[in-house]
């Protein structure tokens, strides 16, 4: 089985890579709540 060839990662996929590596950066510094399942439904009805 060939393997496909690796080709220039896309405007999408670098605006991916960032948002991903900010965001890590983000939850390392304990940036980020905890809320259960239904709490965070919730907030996202009101947006």
């Amino acid at each position: 089985m060939k393997t496909k060839k690796q080709t220039k990662p896309t405007k999408d996929d670098l605006i991916f890579y960032k948002r991903t590596e900010e965001a890590w950066k983000r939850y390392e510094k304990g940036e980020f709540i905890r809320m259960d399942a239904k709490k965070f439904l919730k907030m996202l009805k009101k947006l």
